[in-house]
């Protein structure tokens, strides 16, 4: 599975100058026998906030998750090979690890405030 996630401003720019779709996504799609969802091709996975222009926020991460989801089932993507409780363990680990990355990013800037008053 390839999945191009959603980039914006000179990041996208000099992608798009560098890397031209035609020239690389597309003809890669063309030649690999695998699943393709690049983000310009689905409403649901453009316009989201892109805080340094080439990763999207956490909450924004969720979002996009979830439509991607979205996309991949109707794409015939086997969820069900993902639905035993071993990969409903992973999934809240990873969750859990999400959260406290986030917390541990909040408690870091807020004690960098506070250090510069």
């Amino acid at each position: 599975m390839f999945v191009r996630f959603p980039s914006a401003g000179p990041v996208r720019a000099m992608e798009q100058d560098s890397w031209p779709r035609r020239k690389y996504w597309d003809v890669l799609a063309e030649r690999v026998d695998a699943l393709f969802v690049h983000y310009e091709d689905y409403p649901s996975l453009k316009g989201y906030r892109l805080p340094d222009e080439s990763h999207l926020s956490f909450d924004e991460a969720v979002r996009f998750t979830r439509n991607l989801t979205r996309i991949l089932i109707r794409k015939g993507f086997d969820t069900d090979r993902y639905r035993g409780e071993e990969a409903q363990r992973q999934f809240q680990l990873s969750g859990r690890f999400a959260e406290n990355r986030t917390q541990g990013h909040r408690n870091r800037n807020k004690s960098r405030r506070k250090n510069s008053l």
